[in-house]
């Protein structure tokens, strides 16, 4: 039985998923632009409206704000109204050109990668129902990497995942939160506090 969700993405189905894992998940490595646009996976963004009030507590206007795998910023576009600079980073082509038609400064970069921006940049950094989607090795990478650009003393909303996906193929690093925030400690955030359903607030 395919499991798929139709409703929340339009992406290809589980066989196409399959086929494309094979292609491009070799020797616990993913190519992760290639295999999110090859089976179409367009984000709307939505996992993160569960935090939006919470982040909001933590800027002001003019501050900076990055998404990193932002999706398509269906709701992340609502922050713009609070006079934020919002950025985004996502790695699926339609869902950037979507994410920019929703007025999010979106830029195509993979979450462990290297990212663009000079340390101690931004004011607030989430992402939401990313972290998961990535090997442990590139999920540490990626924390890193949030870590580096966040100012002194400001806050970071991280969700990942602790269960698998409805498919049972995207959510290659499922750890418990307690191993989340172990990871994100040793990067060297401060646990905060836990925001439903997902969220996890850390202080650099």
């Amino acid at each position: 039985m395919d499991r798929t969700p139709k409703h929340i993405n339009p992406h290809l189905g589980q066989k196409e998923i399959k086929q494309a894992l094979g292609k491009y998940y070799i020797d616990k490595k993913m190519d992760y632009d290639a295999f999110y646009n090859s089976i179409n996976y367009v984000s709307p963004g939505i996992h993160i409206k569960h935090y939006l009030s919470t982040c909001l507590k933590y800027v002001q206007s003019g501050d900076r704000w990055l998404d990193v795998g932002c999706g398509s910023a269906n709701e992340l576009k609502n922050v713009l109204k609070h006079g934020v600079e919002l950025h985004g980073m996502e790695i699926v082509d339609k869902s950037i050109k979507k994410a920019i038609e929703n007025g999010v400064n979106c830029i195509k970069n993979s979450a462990c990668d290297p990212y663009p921006y000079r340390d101690e940049y931004f004011d607030m950094i989430t992402c939401t129902d990313v972290l998961e989607h990535l090997t442990e090795n590139d999920a540490i990478k990626a924390v890193a990497n949030i870590y580096r650009i966040l100012k002194p003393n400001k806050f970071s909303l991280l969700a990942p995942a602790v269960t698998k996906d409805r498919t049972g193929y995207f959510h290659l690093t499922i750890k418990p939160r307690k191993w989340w925030i172990k990871l994100f400690e040793n990067e060297g955030f401060t646990f905060v506090k836990y925001i439903k359903p997902k969220g996890i607030l850390l202080k650099k």
